[in-house]
């Protein structure tokens, strides 16, 4: 079976949620907009660019495009680790074995 070629970004419709500095994510309300964010992509590493305007949601985009299909994957994956080490804790439902 031949791989499938990858597709840029803008192919999926998917924009970044969350920017990465510091090791930290942070979504793009809690940032300043355009390159000052300084911040990068937590899928491929790129500089992203927060857009805060005012016809779509806010969100991240690649600076000089670029990025991958799994950008936003990878972006919602390890927001989620960073939630739940925040935590400290994670709560599950009772599980009874009959």
């Amino acid at each position: 079976m031949a791989a499938q070629p990858e597709r840029d970004a803008s192919t999926t419709g998917l924009k970044v949620p969350f920017g990465e500095r510091d090791g930290v994510l942070y979504p793009p309300a809690a940032v300043v907009g355009g390159l000052a964010c300084a911040c990068h992509c937590p899928g491929c590493g790129r500089q992203l660019l927060a857009k805060k305007g005012q016809s779509q949601r806010w969100h991240f985009a690649h600076y000089q495009g670029g990025g991958d299909e799994y950008c936003y994957e990878t972006a919602v994956h390890k927001m989620a680790k960073q939630v739940l080490l925040a935590g400290h804790q994670v709560e599950l439902p009772t599980w009874k074995r009959i």
